[in-house]
């Protein structure tokens, strides 16, 4: 008995450790999947929508005449990027470090036109590049009743071609439901997201590189003063041109039509068609990662008085909170300074002496406002302040939110904290067309050296 029993507890745990490889996997639904965490692929589901039969570019040609938001490209990569925000992808004098794919991160390539969707795909035939996203859910207002509660939200409404929808939402928290389509190599940059993403393949094929969430690769800032999506230049090169990639491991994964594709938030990926023509369908879903950021953005108050009424005190005060932010086990503020700012492409500009005058300024700045700070800090309960408040934050993150998502986190918090401080940096600093994040990063380097 004792080695039958032995025996079975043995085979269990065969199977539970190594069943997931053996046998491919069934998709159940979505909230089922995202309980691991991991990537996971299905391939041939059965979604029952009728985008899944119908669409194919004569249908769609027929049956959905325009498409809003074309880009045509000039590159095959493509990258998002709102051109209204004041931080940019590159400086302004195009300098020596830009690379050729970030092209279409420029305001000029980044406009987006209607065009008759016969045309989008005679486009693609023609082996040009051509992008096109469009939102297949939008939020209705609720009828006014009088049983209407006050806080009751609007309804989500979902296009039919994607209905039943339910199974593909991670916890009945459903974000967006969304389109994409694309001409033969054109490339979504390496990115990633807050939200819980299934992918699912209408037409033609795509490939994904992944790289795990827990990997730190440079970043452009993340904060809502711009949107900036993709991945710094350099880390693409490091993942897919260079060899010897410090043991970072790129997982690639093929997409036929059929197939679908779940990445848990902030799964680090790169997207390209593989055929003349590829469309495909997402659907996302809000993760306790999207939540924490959000609560911890605008329901945690910054520390700052209302009597800094200048930029230079508000940045400073910035960086000595985010002191307390980033202390261990985070390895404080120069990692994020050069994961997050000193890793965008290098100032480079006409008038260098601009530069330079502003980084002497800055410098000086800095010392005065220095000064001030540490009088105020002895005669107030402002570090009290910043350390409870601090505090505050990385608890909450720490208890919400897996370990290895803790740095992400709370560097996305930091970008959006400075670039908050900034907020008036442009109009008090330059009268050019030069960009917040050139200010901030010349305003960075004289902070680092009066710090060392």
């Amino acid at each position: 008995m004792v080695v039958a029993a032995a025996v079975i507890v043995a085979l269990v745990s065969f199977l539970y450790d190594w069943a997931p490889m053996l046998i491919p996997a069934t998709f159940i639904n979505a909230s089922f999947t995202a309980r691991e965490s991991k990537i996971q692929v299905y391939r041939q589901v059965n979604t029952e929508w009728a985008a899944q039969a119908n669409w194919t570019p004569q249908w769609l040609s027929s049956h959905v005449p325009t498409l809003k938001d074309v880009a045509l490209l000039e590159t095959s990569t493509y990258h998002y990027h709102e051109s209204r925000k004041v931080i940019r992808s590159s400086s302004g004098g195009g300098g020596k470090e830009e690379n050729k794919d970030d092209l279409n991160l420029h305001p000029k390539e980044s406009t987006y036109s209607s065009m008759e969707t016969s045309l989008f795909f005679q486009t693609c035939a023609s082996a040009k590049f051509a992008w096109h996203s469009s939102s297949l859910s939008y939020y209705k207002e609720k009828e006014e009743k009088e049983e209407k509660e006050k806080d009751e939200e609007d309804v989500m409404v979902v296009e039919k071609d994607v209905l039943p929808i339910s199974r593909f939402v991670v916890d009945n928290d459903l974000v967006s439901v969304n389109s994409w389509m694309g001409c033969m190599n054109v490339t979504t940059a390496l990115h990633r997201d807050f939200s819980h993403n299934m992918f699912v393949q209408i037409y033609g094929r795509k490939e994904f590189l992944l790289v795990d969430a827990s990997v730190h690769l440079p970043m452009h800032p993340f904060t809502t003063s711009s949107y900036l999506h993709p991945i710094n230049s350099n880390a693409r090169k490091l993942l897919f041109k260079n060899k010897n990639n410090n043991n970072i491991q790129v997982r690639r994964i093929i997409l036929s039509p059929g197939d679908v594709l779940y990445l848990p938030p902030m799964t680090y990926h790169q997207v390209r068609s593989l055929d003349p023509i590829s469309i495909s369908i997402n659907v996302w879903s809000r993760s306790k990662e999207e939540k924490t950021m959000d609560h911890i953005m605008y329901h945690i108050p910054l520390p700052f008085e209302k009597e800094w009424s200048t930029s230079s005190f508000r940045v400073y005060a910035a960086l000595m909170y985010l002191e307390k932010i980033l202390a261990s086990p985070y390895d404080g503020l120069n990692r994020w300074m050069d994961n997050r700012w000193f890793n965008m492409p290098t100032i480079v500009t006409k008038d260098q002496r601009w530069f330079q005058g502003l980084e002497e300024g800055l410098e000086e700045i800095h010392r005065t406002t220095m000064k001030t700070m540490k009088t105020m800090k002895t005669k107030s309960s402002l570090w009290k302040k910043f350390e409870n408040r601090a505090s505050d934050v990385r608890t909450f993150v720490k208890t919400r939110t897996k370990k290895h998502q803790h740095f992400h986190l709370l560097w996305n918090y930091a970008d959006e904290v400075l670039t908050f401080a900034c907020r008036d940096c442009l109009s008090e600093f330059s009268d050019r067309e030069q960009g917040l994040d050139d200010i901030i990063r010349v305003g960075l380097l004289a902070y680092r050296k009066l710090s060392t």
